[in-house]
């Protein structure tokens, strides 16, 4: 949704710039919530990089195998809530 907002230019009199530079609120759900925050936190740099090393980053296998990695054992005790599980220093999104 962000990216059709940023493709799509409004305006009159062929001064035109990207609807999402009107987008004064963002309300999220479920996922989207990690999208939302990224956005709010990192604005048009969110673009350059998150699709690659947050949406298509492979975080089922990433929290397999630290389920599987004894060394982590003592650190999760097995964590039951989603929360609990996810890095402790997310990696930021890099600038061009």
């Amino acid at each position: 949704m962000l990216e059709e907002l940023r493709r799509t230019q409004v305006g009159a009199w062929g001064a035109t710039h990207p609807m999402l530079s009107e987008v004064d609120l963002i309300s999220s759900v479920s996922g989207g919530s990690f999208t939302a925050l990224a956005y709010a936190l990192f604005g048009e740099r969110l673009f350059d990089h998150y699709e690659q090393q947050f949406l298509k980053r492979d975080v089922g296998g990433e929290l397999l195998k630290r389920l599987f990695d004894p060394l982590t054992w003592p650190q999760k005790r097995f964590a039951p809530h989603m929360v609990e599980v996810l890095p402790e220093h997310p990696t930021p999104i890099k600038s061009k």
